[in-house]
């Protein structure tokens, strides 16, 4: 089983990629999808889609895990993030090298640390 882990984030979107091999896990790849702040959020959106998508492709992913949002009280953040979050998810069901049993999976900010 091959994973990429998304952190969505509003400047930077981080990633990983882990493979499970006979009970124990392997580090394949891990990086920051950035964008430039000066950019039009469709561009930095779809150079975001772009990236997942390779990584998808470069390493045959099976299962996609992205981090649950928190926001505390910022809700401008949070429609920003969000933006990006969708984006992702999309790329992860678009993905012509994906399973088709790929399964999305989320998880708690604080659950991961």
């Amino acid at each position: 089983m091959i994973v990429l882990g998304i952190d969505p984030g509003t400047a930077n979107t981080g990633y990983g990629v882990v493979e499970r091999r006979c009970g124990r896990l392997f580090a394949l790849d891990g990086g920051v999808i950035a964008t430039r702040p000066e950019a039009p959020m469709q561009i930095r959106l779809a150079h975001i889609h772009r990236r997942v998508c390779e990584l998808m492709d470069e390493h045959l992913v099976t299962v996609v895990s992205m981090e649950d949002i928190y926001f505390g009280r910022n809700a401008a953040r949070r429609f920003r993030i969000t933006r990006r979050r969708t984006r992702s998810c999309r790329s992860g069901k678009r993905s012509p090298a994906s399973s088709p049993t790929a399964r999305p999976w989320r998880w708690a900010p604080a659950s991961s640390r």
